[in-house]
């Protein structure tokens, strides 16, 4: 099973993403635990290294995607 993350503060795109996981799921037999995050803030607390792949947003208010991803990287290297 892959753990997936989508961070996306937009409600409308990140049902849009995972209806796109779901279905790519039922067409190719791959497991995916999917966690959702409203903004970079969201998954930046107490972040542990368990995502497979994270689907993140550029632009959202408080943290940008961008500079979430750097603190992401950065903890993975510590």
């Amino acid at each position: 099973m892959y753990h997936i993350a989508i961070v996306e503060d937009e409600l409308e795109f990140s049902m849009q993403l995972q209806k796109y996981l779901r279905q790519y799921q039922q067409e190719n037999g791959v497991e995916f635990k999917i966690s959702v995050f409203r903004d970079g803030t969201e998954i930046l607390k107490d972040y542990k290294p368990e995502y497979d792949a994270i689907f993140m947003d550029i632009e959202m208010p408080v943290i940008n995607g961008m500079d979430a991803a750097e603190k992401i990287m950065f903890a993975r290297h510590v």
